[in-house]
């Protein structure tokens, strides 16, 4: 930051980091599903395996828009399995190369649902596969969710009683922290950076409990997903949850809602205020990719309009930034 002076104010002037805008795992997969049941003329699954035809011809779709940054996802460890063939990766990874795109983020969804279940010795063969598909596809960071947390978790018997048990909250997040040491060794060991996403709902429900996690976990390599989305459905200051996560913020989720459902709009179709979360963003110094995180009829379109509306956005930080 530089502060100038001038004969009536001090003005600051804040450098505009360079965000690079990218399609999420969402988006990715919703995408990859609309393409699958245009070109076959079927109820293609949106939660299946991404295929890896699909994938490259959406990434060559979502380069002609401008967008260099895609995410992958997978589901099961099969799915990831499969993947690894190598006549699989060489499809994905020439499409990046031949529209210079790039693969920076990949989710995995099937480590949050045993992050309650996993034993010792459990987590090093998905996480060689994670590692590899990393390795492969030139991606540094996975993200993961906060996991749900049921009753039956909390009361350990699924009696709800007539009250809590009041030693059966720190039990189980003694033994969220455990665990997640465990998964941020691997990600290390790989050299990975670990992003963990907070939702509504959920164990990490709001950005302090995910600075909780952050802080008692205690390893360089994780970090927060932030999702505007589900930040403006919690009510939280988004502004401010951007500058509490800080460096520790390693993906940004760009979405738009209506503040009470938990809808993913292109940005400026709902009522989140901008503004302020791009100051945040620019004050920050976030120089990671902006992912636009849409659930929409027609993402190819959304992911068109959530472009040009981030970069006006952008455009805008810029020229207050200098003009001020």
């Amino acid at each position: 930051m530089v502060t100038v002076e001038n004969k009536n104010k001090r003005v600051r002037h804040f450098a505009l980091p360079i965000m690079r805008i990218g399609c999420s795992s969402l988006a990715m997969r919703l995408f990859c599903g609309q393409l699958e049941k245009k070109s076959t003329a079927s109820s293609a699954s949106t939660s299946s395996a991404p295929d890896p035809e699909t994938i490259a011809h959406a990434i060559r779709r979502i380069a002609e828009l401008g967008i260099r940054s895609v995410d992958l996802w997978f589901y099961t460890e099969s799915q990831l399995t499969n993947f690894l063939a190598p006549v699989n990766l060489r499809k994905v990874n020439d499409a990046c190369k031949s529209y210079s795109a790039k693969i920076d983020h990949i989710y995995i969804g099937f480590l949050h649902p045993r992050i309650f279940g996993s034993v010792q010795g459990e987590l090093d063969e998905p996480w060689s596969g994670i590692g590899r598909l990393a390795s492969n596809t030139n991606t540094t960071t996975i993200e993961i969710l906060s996991p749900p947390v049921s009753l039956d978790t909390l009361w350990g018997d699924g009696s709800m009683g007539n009250r809590v048990n009041p030693t059966s909250w720190n039990k189980v997040w003694e033994r969220y922290v455990s665990s997640m040491k465990e998964h941020a060794k691997f990600a290390q060991r790989n050299g990975l950076m670990l992003s963990i996403e907070s939702r509504p709902s959920e164990l990490l429900s709001n950005t302090d409990a995910l600075l909780r996690l952050i802080e008692a976990v205690d390893s360089d390599n994780i970090g927060g997903v932030i999702d505007i989305s589900h930040l403006h459905m919690v009510r939280e200051i988004i502004p401010l949850s951007i500058l509490k996560l800080g460096k520790r913020m390693f993906c940004v989720h760009l979405s738009d809602n209506d503040g009470i459902t938990d809808w993913h709009w292109s940005p400026g179709q709902g009522k989140v205020d901008w503004e302020p979360v791009f100051e945040a963003l620019k004050y920050s110094g976030y120089d990671g990719v902006l992912s636009l995180d849409i659930a929409g009829i027609d993402v190819e379109q959304e992911l068109s309009e959530g472009k040009q509306f981030v970069e006006s956005m952008q455009e805008k930080m810029n020229v207050s930034s200098t003009s001020e």
